[in-house]
């Protein structure tokens, strides 16, 4: 959305006064200034068919056969003949502030406009995709106007990552992202705020990619805490467990740990901040209870991965009894930004515990 969409509406607003005025100037034309109506200078007319009568010298109107009487007569040309639009230019003024307010309407800028931040909130959310996409492009320009409030850009982020859980991203959605996150005319602390609490581990799509891509590009410039960069490589890695159940009881309980590290894409411009990650198992849990040395794979303690993208590791851990039970695996995990394996080159981002749990359930023995 560029500076032509304001003047959109302003051109809107123009039309639609001018238009309301020719109205208002044509039926005045129409009724108030009739030929009985008001009138300008001493010139005798006819008062039913207003026919010049100063040259006339018979007792009755030659253009309707009226008689000639002071009752029949009026004085002066009417006003409307002095007006400066005659009817055929009335007519096409008429038409064309008519139609170019309706065909702005029909586009959604200038009806959208009028409406309150909070309906085209609620718009974005409808079933109807004319309807939501009409309320994408008017919050846009909004962004770029500076008509939004923070509470309201925090509302709208929480949606875009909604609509990604639900694979319901639209072209209208990702623009107006685009548009939101090179803020215009949001300070970059408060960018990064809203951008942090948006994220989440588990989402992943364009709306994710577009909200990491932008906080990497404040981590680069310096404008992110201390805090806020080690909540944004935090948001970084999701580990998962997954488990098949149910599972038979007294054997080794196959599973796998899902770790999927995020690379930041560039939302605006070029970047170039590579990341991966050393996770260490500290302890896996059974129930609250360590599981002990039968478990084997990355299930074991002291287990030692590295992580560049999606990486998918099994393990086994013994369970004899039957029902259901919870695995929990407790991992330290470090974020790098830097050329992997070049001594000096990596700069540590995150030295933290992750953990991840997955309910299962042991068949009895039969």
């Amino acid at each position: 959305m560029d500076e032509r969409s304001f003047w959109i509406d302003v051109l809107g607003l123009v039309a639609t006064v001018l238009m309301s005025l020719i109205i208002v100037g044509h039926v005045l034309a129409r009724w108030v200034l009739r030929p009985n109506g008001l009138r300008f200078g001493r010139t005798p007319h006819c008062g039913h068919c207003d026919h010049d009568l100063s040259h006339v010298q018979s007792s009755r109107c030659p253009a309707c056969g009226t008689l000639i009487t002071p009752e029949n007569t009026v004085h002066g040309d009417p006003l409307r003949k002095h007006l400066l639009i005659a009817k055929p230019g009335r007519l096409a003024l008429l038409c064309f502030g008519t139609l170019l307010p309706l065909a702005i309407t029909i586009h959604g800028f200038y009806t959208y406009g009028l409406y309150p931040t909070s309906w085209l909130i609620d718009y974005v959310q409808s079933s109807n995709p004319r309807k939501a996409t009409r309320a994408w492009n008017q919050l846009e320009h909004r962004v770029f106007i500076d008509r939004i409030t923070d509470q309201q850009q925090a509302e709208l982020l929480r949606l875009c990552v909604q609509a990604e859980a639900k694979n319901a991203t639209t072209p209208e959605m990702m623009a107006y992202l685009k548009t939101w996150t090179r803020g215009y005319h949001i300070p970059q602390t408060t960018l990064a705020k809203l951008c942090l609490e948006a994220l989440t581990t588990q989402t992943t799509g364009p709306v994710t990619d577009c909200i990491i891509g932008r906080l990497a590009e404040l981590y680069e410039d310096g404008q992110l805490s201390k805090g806020q960069k080690q909540r944004f490589f935090r948001q970084l890695l999701h580990v998962s467990l997954q488990i098949a159940s149910p599972a038979p009881p007294g054997e080794q309980v196959h599973f796998e740990r899902v770790d999927c590290l995020r690379t930041p894409k560039p939302c605006h411009g070029a970047l170039d901040l590579p990341v991966w990650a050393e996770i260490v198992t500290s302890r896996t849990l059974l129930d609250g209870k360590p599981i002990g040395p039968n478990a084997a794979g990355i299930a074991r303690d002291g287990t030692t991965l590295e992580v560049t993208a999606r990486t998918v590791t099994p393990g086994t851990f013994p369970c004899t009894s039957p029902g259901p039970h919870t695995l929990e695996m407790v991992m330290t995990v470090k974020l790098f930004n830097g050329a992997k394996g070049t001594p000096g080159a990596a700069s540590l981002c995150f030295d933290g515990e992750v953990s991840a749990k997955a309910a299962f359930e042991t068949q009895p023995v039969n």
